[in-house]
């Protein structure tokens, strides 16, 4: 299937929000789900395992929103 939308979230230090929002979003085959997460103190290395459908970038730093 064809891509038809990207949602990007950016993440700082609440995996518990994080988590439930990716179960509910649930999968699409046409939305891209990418998550930047910005040095949070507890890495989200879970979604990974848990939602193989997510795309993780971890950055090294807290870049901010923008």
């Amino acid at each position: 299937m064809k891509i038809l939308a990207s949602l990007v979230i950016v993440h700082w230090n609440n995996g518990t929000l994080l988590k439930n929002l990716l179960r509910k979003l649930g999968t699409h085959p046409e939305l891209e789900v990418i998550v930047v997460d910005n040095n949070s103190d507890e890495r989200p290395t879970w979604i990974n395992k848990s939602f193989q459908h997510v795309n993780l970038i971890q950055n090294t730093s807290n870049l901010g929103y923008a």
